[in-house]
């Protein structure tokens, strides 16, 4: 069973996640926790006076009585059961809290996109989670339409072979019986041609591993070149009627966070399907 939290604030954007939570249940045996997070507001003389707890307390009912509804909806209309949490504090550490003290296996969050100075400066929710979460965060675009994910691709520059890594895409294409498809990507501008061909013989020796360590999941390895990873990848999404996108994120310093933010947090804005990232321990 897949212990999965769903943060909500209620948005469009985070019911599209519940429902892709909900749907994803009719496959897949699972255990939702609808999570809405209370942030204070107020100043020090409003708190003084009494106000501000006066109106957080009625946000946090009118919370309550949202989540309370929308647990009534899932099991009406989805026929499935999912439990209530409502927490204040600051919203992406008490996500990362509440998904290790509910033992979760999976985090699914609504996102909205951004675009220019918002990107790199402000970022979403959703990206922060992804750059702090210790598992694996599933990113559900606002405008995407749900369908049984069929092909899921692999993206990947090094190679994974660790089961705690690669385990959780295998065990959901297995439980979706869907086929599985790996993608490195080479820059045409900056890979010479010894490296190049290196880089084919390393998608050759690890499609031949992954067929022998998951013999039971249809797979195929590819090779994409192009001048921009962002265009090229979602170029190829578009038309190989890729369903969802994997990730794996590798720990920064400082200064590569700085200037040259990951691959995986830029696309998580621009993502038409689903994006699921797998955290790795090791530095990239």
């Amino acid at each position: 069973m897949i212990k999965i939290l769903i943060p909500v604030d209620f948005s469009e954007c985070s019911i599209k996640a519940v429902s892709f939570a909900a749907q994803l249940s009719q496959y897949i045996p699972t255990q939702l926790d609808l999570l809405n997070v209370q942030e204070g507001t107020g100043s020090l003389y409003s708190d003084y006076v009494g106000l501000n707890k006066e109106f957080n307390q009625s946000l946090i009912a009118e919370a309550r009585k949202k989540l309370e509804k929308l647990q009534v909806t899932l099991g009406l209309s989805q026929h499935v059961v999912a439990m209530t949490h409502l927490v204040t504090g600051e919203v992406q550490e008490t996500i990362i809290a509440e998904a290790a003290k509910l033992g979760s296996n999976l985090i699914i969050m609504g996102t909205s996109g951004a675009s220019g100075i918002k990107e790199l400066l402000i970022g979403s929710q959703t990206a922060s989670v992804i750059g702090h979460s210790k598992i694996p965060v599933l990113a559900i675009p606002e405008d995407y339409e749900w369908k049984r994910p069929k092909k899921i691709l692999l993206a990947t520059s090094n190679f994974e072979k660790e089961p705690n890594l690669l385990n959780s895409v295998f065990n959901l294409a297995s439980q979706l019986q869907a086929t599985v498809e790996t993608a490195v990507f080479s820059d045409e501008d900056y890979d010479d041609a010894a490296t190049l061909l290196q880089t084919s013989y390393g998608i050759n020796a690890y499609e031949k591993f992954l067929k022998e360590e998951y013999s039971q999941t249809e797979l195929v390895a590819t090779h994409l070149t192009g001048k921009s990873f962002e265009e090229t990848l979602s170029d190829h999404i578009k038309h190989h009627d890729v369903d969802i996108l994997v990730m794996i994120t590798y720990q920064r310093n400082l200064l590569k966070r700085i200037f040259n933010p990951s691959h995986t947090r830029r696309m998580s804005y621009h993502t038409k399907i689903p994006l699921l990232v797998i955290p790795s321990r090791k530095e990239e």
